[in-house]
């Protein structure tokens, strides 16, 4: 991927967003400038180069057009080959993200040890994607999926997508270190998250709370800097099954430190390992077994 990019006669990145400003700021290669689909941004220089329509690449036929989305990496390859981009000219560095980096997070660790009859908690669930990924990591050997998410929008995204999964409990709740009421900003996205600024009212609770007598085997964590605060409320139920634990570690600066702290003196035998997932700085995973 890297010999192809550093090789092309012209290179424009199809995408404005963080991976797009990444990859211009990380790879040297021979950048006239940008493709995007949102008109306001035409006409303007991002980092010094042109954003163009992606239908006026048809006046560059040198290009080799470098995909830098990852959610919508497949409408923008579609979008290039109806517009008669050659196949050969696109490199879809999005679909790769998804493809080779995105679906192992949480579970590619070698060490990650699989049990019988697992029972992950997924909390922070957004859609049920890593619900899924676990599926496939356990191959369908589980005995109860949870998935803890508290946006509304979301919670439906789950039992679409899980609808054939059994064994699956969707908690309509978010994780925090005692049963309460909070702000969170719930726009049906990944980042979704407790704030003072959000509009809706969710309940959380914890996740001894929550479970009950179940006993976990496997949590995986990524709430949006609200970590901390839930696994203070998962205190009693690590501390009495030591489940393996995928915690995201990335939100606040502090949390490299302040969570394996905490975990420490709920298990002082874990094992620690750190694995880092994306192009920026999000995605970096404490794995804890």
């Amino acid at each position: 991927m890297r010999n192809r990019i550093f090789s092309a006669e012209e290179i424009w990145l199809f995408g404005t967003g963080d991976y797009g400003r990444m990859i211009a700021d990380l790879w040297p290669m021979k950048l006239a400038g940008f493709l995007d689909n949102a008109k306001a941004k035409q006409g303007t220089l991002l980092m010094g180069k042109p954003v163009i329509a992606p239908k006026d690449i048809r006046e560059h036929p040198n290009a080799t057009v470098v995909i830098t989305s990852r959610p919508y990496h497949k409408e923008m390859k579609e979008q290039l080959l109806s517009l008669g981009v050659e196949e050969s000219s696109i490199l879809d560095v999005g679909g790769w993200v998804e493809d080779v980096v995105y679906t192992s997070i949480y579970f590619d660790l070698p060490e990650l040890p699989h049990v019988p009859n697992e029972v992950f908690v997924d909390v922070g669930s957004y859609d049920g994607e890593s619900a899924c990924f676990f599926i496939d990591w356990a191959n369908g050997d589980y005995q109860q999926i949870f998935c803890l998410e508290p946006d509304p929008a979301n919670q439906q995204k789950i039992r679409e997508r899980m609808a054939g999964h059994e064994h699956v409990t969707i908690v309509p709740k978010g994780a925090w270190d005692k049963e309460t009421e909070l702000r969170f900003v719930a726009d049906g996205r990944k980042q979704s998250h407790v704030g003072d600024e959000g509009d809706a009212i969710v309940p959380v609770d914890t996740i001894e709370h929550i479970l009950g007598d179940v006993r976990p085997t496997f949590i995986k964590m990524d709430i949006e800097g609200s970590e901390l605060r839930a696994l203070k409320g998962a205190e009693q139920s690590i501390h009495k099954y030591r489940p393996k634990l995928a915690i995201s570690i990335y939100h606040r600066p502090e949390d490299i430190f302040t969570l394996p702290d905490l975990l420490l003196s709920y298990h002082p035998d874990y094992k620690f390992y750190l694995r880092h997932y994306s192009l920026g700085y999000f995605d970096t995973v404490l794995y804890a077994i």
